[in-house]
């Protein structure tokens, strides 16, 4: 009897569950929760993209020929005069005012194709090229199409770690927009590179850092935005990163009669500020990369440990707290011009 039980409770359950669970699928989509859509509004949606990908793309323009696809940047002022008066603050505009731009080089059509066949359907996305639904690639592209700096790699755009398959151009400009920004940015520098970019801002967060949010720097100071052969991005200068620190930190380039030595060898030489230093925000002091320069400087001067236990190195008895901070008689630690210790 007990067995016969358990046996219709089974069946039960493997009925009731497999019928519920279809019920629920059915009745939720799997991201929103919202009713599933009818076939026939999924088939609307997907012709729709399919329109969309068929809509020509800027820079596959001939310049030669299809004039007659451009309707000029007035027709399209009539639906999009917001857009229109935002354009007309931007150094893009000149491409509408000046004659000598022609089709396809010429205001709204430059970035956007033909409208002709957008114009005679009645707006909507049908047959116009829309950056903000196309692949970062092919905005790129289209955007390179005119500025040939960035393409040409004057300044590394194709070894960019602004990934061009992920981060496109409109991802930090904008050529509509309402309140213009230098260089038609979506925001001001530092407050658009913190959208992505979060570590760093929470370095700068740190009690000890670059004056970058209080506005006394900006990213672009020490970062090539759209490309560079150095790590991390940095201006292009010889000398490395380094080189972008004694823009500003003068006294600190030298040539010196008496330089620090582990700074010259080469495995330091790109890099030579980062040896000891952190760019962007620490918890310590003079931006260090540790909380005590003694620690610091055993990093390189092993030889000067007097470690616990051991018999001094010379007069530097670092368990002595009189010798734990190292700058206090080594002073001009960058390099000197009269003295070899760098007392002064």
């Amino acid at each position: 009897m007990k067995h016969w039980r358990v046996r219709i409770k089974l069946i039960t359950m493997g009925v009731f569950f497999p019928i519920s669970l279809m019920t629920f699928s059915h009745s939720l989509s799997p991201l929103t929760g919202n009713a599933q859509p009818r076939p026939e509004a999924a088939a609307s949606r997907a012709s729709e993209r399919a329109v969309e990908d068929q809509a020509p793309r800027p820079t596959e323009q001939n310049p030669m020929a299809g004039a007659e696809n451009y309707v000029g940047a007035e027709t399209c002022r009539v639906c999009h005069p917001s857009q229109y008066q935002w354009l007309s603050r931007t150094a893009h505009f000149a491409t509408i005012k000046s004659e000598k731009f022609i089709p396809p080089t010429k205001g709204c059509e430059m970035c956007h194709g033909p409208g002709k066949q957008h114009v005679e359907a009645g707006g909507g996305p049908v047959a116009i090229f829309n950056p903000r639904k196309a692949a970062a690639r092919d905005v790129v592209a289209m955007c390179t199409s005119c500025h040939q700096e960035k393409r040409l790699g004057q300044c590394g755009f194709q070894q960019n770690q602004h990934n061009v398959d992920v981060v496109a151009c409109h991802d930090c400009h904008n050529p509509h927009q309402e309140i213009t920004h230098p260089y038609i940015l979506r925001e001001k520098s530092p407050a658009l590179c913190f959208n992505c970019h979060r570590e760093i801002k929470a370095e700068f967060a740190r009690p000890f850092h670059h004056k970058v949010p209080e506005g006394a720097m900006d990213c672009r100071d020490c970062h090539q935005q759209h490309g560079s052969l150095n790590r991390t991005q940095t201006v292009e200068l010889a000398g490395g990163i380094s080189s972008i620190c004694v823009r500003c930190h003068t006294d600190k380039q030298g040539p010196f009669v008496f330089e620090h030595n582990q700074l010259n060898e080469s495995r330091f030489l790109a890099d030579q500020c980062l040896t000891c230093h952190t760019p962007h925000g620490s918890i310590n002091n003079r931006l260090l990369i540790r909380s005590e320069v003694r620690m610091l400087c055993q990093e390189c001067h092993f030889d000067r440990q007097g470690a616990s236990g051991d018999l001094p190195q010379g007069i530097h008895d670092l368990t002595n707290p009189r010798y734990q901070h190292c700058t206090s008689c080594h002073v001009m630690i960058h390099g000197s011009n009269t003295s070899r210790l760098f007392f002064r």
